[in-house]
């Protein structure tokens, strides 16, 4: 029983002190990558200011790029800033080597659907194809101009000005959401979203369904709220909720 114990606990004192001390050669160190527990030690450590180090990373690497591994390396992934990188993966003849994958799919489904923002290879290559084609039209391209000129000079100009003048705070995120949840509207659904009473709900369900995605995205262990959603709690319970707000909403513009 000694013998076990005394095993055991020097196997367990040698993985500790790999998972801790030993990485793999890259020339990219960023984010830290170890064996079995991959990014996580990084990114629990920099949680609290994810977006600062997410862009601090970007910025040290010569290639503006970043590779995600997670526990036990179940899947890995690639963050990139380099305009050069996305404009290879859009254009590129191999498009379809460059896929956002069934973690990405699977965070965003409850949300986008099998959308083009959430689809990969033949499904988002037909609705690509139809995107381009719509947005490639002069008519469309001009609405869309009409719609964000007028949007900024008669509700997002006057409200700067007018907080301005009485030297009032406010909400800068909150404005800008609005600014883009009323320009969607006009442009995606034809309408004025005054003309509904319920677009606060609609903007505040869809708020949180995004910070609800995000959070599915940086849980270390995604078993967690897969439960979660599963036995429709918390979170997940609300996030539910927030979508169907959402569908209602759509479906009384159509």
């Amino acid at each position: 029983m000694l013998e076990y114990i005394s095993f055991t606990f020097i196997s367990t004192s040698i993985l500790f002190f790999f998972l801790l001390k030993s990485r793999p050669a890259n020339k990219n160190p960023y984010p830290g990558s170890y064996p079995v527990i991959g990014n996580i030690n990084s990114f629990l450590r920099n949680f609290h200011r994810f977006h600062d180090w997410v862009t601090e990373m970007l910025h040290r690497t010569p290639s503006a790029s970043v590779q995600v591994n997670s526990l036990l390396n179940i899947s890995t992934g690639v963050c990139t800033s380099n305009p050069d990188n996305i404009q290879h993966m859009l254009t590129s003849p191999n498009v379809f080597s460059y896929i956002k994958g069934s973690r990405f799919h699977a965070v965003l489904h409850d949300l986008l659907g099998d959308g083009i923002f959430n689809a990969d290879g033949q499904i988002w290559a037909v609705q690509r194809k139809i995107a381009s084609n719509e947005f490639s039209t002069r008519s469309l391209k001009l609405f869309v101009s009409e719609v964000v000129d007028s949007e900024i000079s008669e509700n997002l100009l006057p409200f700067l000005s007018e907080a301005e003048e009485e030297n009032r705070g406010f909400d800068l995120q909150q404005v800008l959401n609005k600014f883009a949840f009323r320009s969607i509207c006009r442009v995606g659904f034809g309408v004025d979203p005054e003309l509904f009473v319920q677009d606060l709900d609609f903007m505040k369900a869809f708020d949180y369904a995004v910070e609800t995605c995000f959070s599915r995205f940086t849980s270390p262990v995604p078993l967690f709220w897969k439960l979660k959603r599963f036995l429709n709690l918390g979170s997940e319970r609300r996030f539910k909720e927030s979508v169907n707000t959402i569908n209602d909403f759509s479906q009384s513009l159509n």
